[in-house]
């Protein structure tokens, strides 16, 4: 899945890679924050997260409110990742 500088107009402009019916775009700012983008063009932004350090933790992916402009999506997701980081998850539980 592609790495890119996500602004707001490549946003509105994005579209599934050829031959998928769903294409995620991560965001080369902030890993773990992207954009998922259908074959019939909804878009939906998404935090991608670990439950533990290396390969002992369990991959997680929320999706944000789909209302939300590109930069109140990448504020809400750093809070989701520093939850994570500090080991309480975005559930409040845990991680």
């Amino acid at each position: 899945m592609p790495t890119v500088k996500l602004t707001a107009a490549f946003v509105e402009r994005m579209t599934v890679e050829s031959g998928v019916r769903r294409t995620t775009y991560w965001d080369e700012s902030l890993p773990g924050f992207g954009v998922l983008v259908t074959e019939k063009g909804h878009k939906s932004y998404v935090v991608q997260y670990r439950t533990a350090p290396g390969r002992t933790g369990i991959d997680r992916r929320m999706t944000l409110k789909t209302t939300l402009k590109l930069d109140d999506a990448r504020r809400e997701a750093k809070a989701i990742l520093g939850q994570v980081a500090t080991r309480c998850g975005p559930a409040g539980g845990t991680v």
